[in-house]
């Protein structure tokens, strides 16, 4: 493993890796180029795929860390997110990119830079979704952005990007959101303010085959995490119609009653959303006025 030094300093690209191609060596020499430090995490990959690691540890401003087995993307970007975090290094910017070759380097800047200006904010590269986009790909990005949308009443026009920049400030939260797999980057969109970038739309094939994505299994998490969202929110609706009908019966008569009862409804109902958010959807331990 590269000394922690190497990548002290500057602004750090994860890359979280398993059974990549040769195409990985590309794509870190590229960053590298642009005077980044990366991160790259083997996710568990198979013993035919060591070589590339190897290589990778061999460069300059590159840290390889390794799962013993495959443990999920969210899992590999904690684990390169709690490297950063002993870092100490708060003046650091963070963005993550997927091994395959699907982020160009330009754009992967570009995002840092949106991300400086918006230092509290998980900035999105999102793709267009009407060039060249493999059909599994197009579909399954067309469900779960509906039904973030109805779910959240917020726009992601790119639900399953990996191109993601955030300041090191998030870190700590990145490390409390729920998820080993894909899901963990659906809990990211609905936890995070965000802002969006247009990004080019780079697939190697029609099939999108370097993709580990299980269109069944993978979707079926992604989908529990939004329906725990969406319950919360209907729980919370469900308290401040029963609040409001029961205020306005208790001061009925009362001058602007419909108003106030409106109102403590509102505050009463919006404050149990938070907790329920807080303490059962997103599990956060984090400064409660903060999170609020």
């Amino acid at each position: 493993m590269s000394l922690p030094m190497e990548i002290r300093g500057v602004d750090i690209v994860v890359i979280p890796a398993y059974q990549p191609s040769g195409i990985l060596l590309d794509l870190v020499k590229d960053v590298i180029a642009f005077g980044y430090g990366v991160i790259v995490v083997d996710d568990g990959s198979s013993s035919d795929k060591q070589w590339i690691f190897e290589k990778l540890k061999n460069m300059p401003d590159v840290v390889v860390l390794c799962h013993p087995r495959n443990m999920g993307k969210g899992a590999a970007l904690k684990t390169a997110f709690r490297y950063i975090r002993e870092l100490k290094d708060p003046a650091a910017y963070i963005v993550t990119m997927d091994a395959d070759g699907q982020h160009l380097p330009g754009d992967m800047e570009q995002a840092i830079m949106t991300a400086r200006l918006y230092p509290g904010s998980l900035i999105l590269g999102v793709r267009d979704f009407n060039k060249g986009i493999p059909l599994r790909s197009k579909l399954g990005n067309k469900i779960t952005r509906v039904a973030f949308r109805m779910i959240s009443r917020t726009k992601v026009t790119d639900t399953q990007t990996g191109l993601r920049a955030f300041s090191f400030s998030l870190l700590d939260y990145m490390l409390q959101l729920e998820g080993a797999g894909y899901e963990y980057e659906m809990n990211m969109l609905l936890h995070c303010r965000r802002n969006q970038i247009p990004i080019r739309t780079v697939y190697l094939d029609k099939e999108n085959s370097s993709s580990h994505f299980h269109p069944f299994q993978d979707s079926l998490k992604i989908f529990k995490t939004i329906f725990k969202f969406a319950s919360s929110s209907l729980a919370s609706f469900a308290m401040d119609y029963v609040l409001f009908m029961i205020l306005a019966a208790i001061i009925q008569g009362v001058s602007h009653g419909l108003l106030l009862s409106n109102v403590i409804a509102r505050l009463g109902s919006g404050t149990f959303n938070y907790l329920l958010n807080r303490n059962l959807v997103f599990k956060d331990k984090g400064n409660p006025r903060r999170t609020f």
